[in-house]
């Protein structure tokens, strides 16, 4: 395995090949090593508050990103699973969701670091990916997060270039679970990394506000698969659409078509009506560009 990051490791993370060793990888498997080997920092969120950041840098990124990148060849995510896959997008997880009268949307709470180690290491192995390379990624792909009792928990790093597809693959189980559940019920089911979307056609609305009640059995199955795969609901983003009220997925409204919301062409339009009077400074026309692409690809 490790002569295959050799091997791909100046094309993938710029690392010459007579410095990616097995003697210098493996000394990163120590806790003191690897929690040197991250930034950290944090970034606003669009809800409030501050995510936090913990970027690998040096041998343990270069790892990280090989490790991204043969995975990437071998393994395909599930068909619900939107996020972090080839063809796949918050467009098309949004267009799962098009017409329907009830849109379920719930958020798991710290996504990543609810994934241990033991938990990608144990699904590496049901992929098929031989024990000792599992529990080498496993390790080496995981950050020693000190929890508020003093303990040490290895969990995925927000900010690891391995942490996309290796939270797809532990979470490749639950995905079938709930597309079971699902279908038990007459229901799309779809994940973009933590943000989950049930959604469902009813000709009488009240059958599916009773199907959707949290006191429900549909509910309280998918929240004891969620609790089963070690993830918490985040309750205040758990928000169920009704007949006749907008329904989003993933930012993009989904009432009758796809489309971005209201609030995003209003910000546009002011952004732009900006440059015509001032002249944009490099931050703005790349903010501005970036939004005209993404309405474009919308």
């Amino acid at each position: 395995m490790l002569s295959a990051f050799g091997e791909i490791a100046p094309v993938v993370a710029g690392v010459a090949v007579k410095g990616f060793d097995e003697k210098k990888i493996l000394r990163y498997k120590s806790v003191s090593a690897r929690q040197k080997s991250y930034q950290q920092f944090s970034i606003p969120k669009r809800s409030g508050g501050e995510r936090q950041i913990n970027a690998p840098t040096g041998m343990v990124k270069a790892f990280q990103s090989c490790v991204a990148a043969l995975l990437a060849e071998e393994y395909t995510p599930v068909s619900c699973a939107m996020g972090f896959a080839p063809g796949r997008s918050v467009l098309t997880n949004a267009e799962c969701h098009t017409g329907k009268t009830h849109v379920l949307n719930v958020d798991l709470k710290d996504f990543f670091t609810s994934i241990g180690a033991p938990k990608v290491e144990h699904t590496l192995v049901w992929v098929g990916v031989e024990p000792l390379t599992a529990q080498l990624i496993s390790t080496l792909c995981c950050y020693p997060l000190k929890t508020d009792d003093g303990r040490i928990r290895n969990v995925l790093p927000q900010g690891s270039p391995a942490s996309p597809i290796l939270s797809n693959i532990a979470c490749e189980t639950m995905d079938l679970r709930l597309i079971g559940l699902s279908a038990r019920f007459g229901l799309t089911y779809s994940r973009y990394a933590d943000d989950i979307t049930f959604s469902g056609s009813f000709q009488d609305i009240a059958t599916g506000d009773r199907l959707f009640a949290q006191d429900g059995e549909f509910f309280q199955e998918m929240q004891q698969i969620l609790l089963d795969n070690g993830f918490l609901l985040n309750e205040k983003k758990t928000r169920l659409a009704h007949q006749g009220d907008r329904k989003e997925v993933t930012g993009l409204t989904v009432t009758d078509k796809v489309n971005v919301s209201r609030s995003f062409t209003k910000n546009l339009r002011a952004a732009i009506h900006q440059m015509e009077y001032f002249i944009p400074d490099d931050a703005l026309m790349r903010q501005v560009s970036g939004r005209l692409a993404y309405m474009k690809m919308v």
